[in-house]
């Protein structure tokens, strides 16, 4: 933990550039309703939002856990909720405000890459209303130990959009990323050390290979389905997974799923792909 600290720390500076991008990347959770607790969290992207629909963007990892023989099946039961939490400031946690359910198919959601074991890892949610929680939000004081509870739930789609920030645009070009070519990523990393804010790096396209666009931007346990953006601040990509050398910046690479992965219907609905 000291060691991911002290590299926040360093990369003080980049945190706190572009708050749009830092401002469209959510929270989200997936809360055990009768615990009261998260049984993960990860973050995502607002790609699509009108008056009476929002989408977002993730990680398939976070709602069925990273690698399929380890598939969680909670994300779409009675018991759990998908919860969804807004950037409010620098040096502020998120603060819960809506929830949202999947509208990936679970088969699409447990597709598996070519090694028959990682995950394709892409996941759309739907806004499905308002949200406030007892605590109202995640921090340092309210975090992986808390217990939260239901304050208020709507129903009514239009008043969770109403709450979610203006959303990012996907790159539709479908181009292949150039080595070299500058790239963004933003995410609420470190959730179970209570990180406060989103974590924003730079860096570049080292390559893309099967799908994966790899770099060294740096992620941590809770960027996951952060978005990852071109120099024109388009989605190409969410993040997926990294080689866990975060003590070492020369070792780290990072992966993240390309956006180009998504289809129309069923991967991704036709309102967000047109």
């Amino acid at each position: 933990v000291s060691l991911v600290l002290a590299l926040l720390l360093v990369r003080r500076l980049e945190r706190n550039a572009d708050p749009a991008l830092k401002a469209a990347t959510l929270r989200v959770g997936l809360l055990h309703l009768p615990t009261g607790r998260f049984a993960d969290m990860g973050s995502g992207a607002v790609v699509k939002r009108d008056a009476g629909e929002c989408y977002i963007l993730t990680a398939a990892h976070v709602l069925v856990g990273y690698r399929a023989r380890r598939a969680r099946d909670e994300y779409a039961g009675p018991d759990c909720l998908l919860t969804l939490g807004v950037y409010e400031g620098d040096a502020k946690p998120a603060r819960w405000v809506a929830w949202a359910s999947c509208v990936t198919p679970d088969s699409l959601l447990r597709s598996c890459s070519d090694d028959g074991a990682t995950l394709q890892d892409l996941a759309v949610l739907k806004v499905g209303g308002a949200l406030a929680l007892d605590p109202p939000a995640y921090g340092k004081a309210q975090n992986a130990f808390s217990r939260f509870e239901v304050a208020a739930r709507s129903d009514d789609p239009a008043e969770g959009v109403g709450r979610m920030p203006p959303p990012l645009e996907l790159d539709r070009s479908r181009r292949a990323l150039a080595h070299g070519a500058d790239l963004s990523v933003c995410g609420w990393a470190s959730w179970r050390d209570s990180m406060r804010q989103p974590y924003l790096d730079r860096s570049r396209c080292l390559g893309v290979d099967s799908g994966l666009i790899r770099s060294r931007l740096w992620v941590h346990a809770g960027s996951s389905g952060g978005p990852c953006v071109n120099a024109a601040s388009q989605v190409v990509g969410v993040v997926s997974h990294d080689n866990d050398a975060h003590a070492d910046p020369k070792r780290l690479w990072s992966s993240h799923r390309a956006a180009t992965a998504l289809t129309p219907a069923p991967a991704l609905p036709p309102a967000v792909h047109a």
